[in-house]
């Protein structure tokens, strides 16, 4: 891994960031959200695993409703590449909830740059649009 390939992305949620948390560790809520079938055991060391296996981890810290951090490894990558490692930290904002998500470590170029996209794409959007139809 190359640890200089990371990048930060800075996203508002329209929603508390008590509910974007949630969302975010709540293995039904993520299914409503995401699709596909997903897990997040909420400690240290629980296993992780969203997009029905596409990608899987490990948590390894969180405080409830500020800060989540856990691996993250897709079964595209190579089996000997080292999982990458995704921080989420959440803040209140006047819209709602400011996600902060950096994500570090990735083997290549390629997929740093796929991921910046999907993150947008595939989390952040379809999240938000669900807080919204939750209200």
């Amino acid at each position: 891994m190359n640890k200089d390939l990371q990048f930060e992305i800075t996203y508002v949620v329209y929603a508390a960031p008590a509910i974007v948390f949630e969302a975010i560790v709540n293995a039904e809520k993520i299914r409503e959200w995401g699709g596909g079938d997903s897990l997040l055991e909420l400690k240290e060391g629980g296993k992780f695993m969203l997009f029905d296996n596409w990608v899987t981890g490990e948590v390894q810290a969180f405080t409830k409703n500020k800060m989540l951090k856990h691996t993250w490894k897709p079964n595209t990558w190579s089996k000997k590449a080292e999982p990458s490692v995704v921080t989420y930290n959440f803040a209140a904002h006047p819209s709602g909830c400011e996600i902060r998500l950096t994500h570090e470590n990735f083997p290549n170029q390629k997929e740093m740059l796929s991921h910046q996209d999907g993150w947008i794409d595939n989390v952040f959007e379809p999240l938000n649009d669900w807080v919204i139809e939750q209200r």
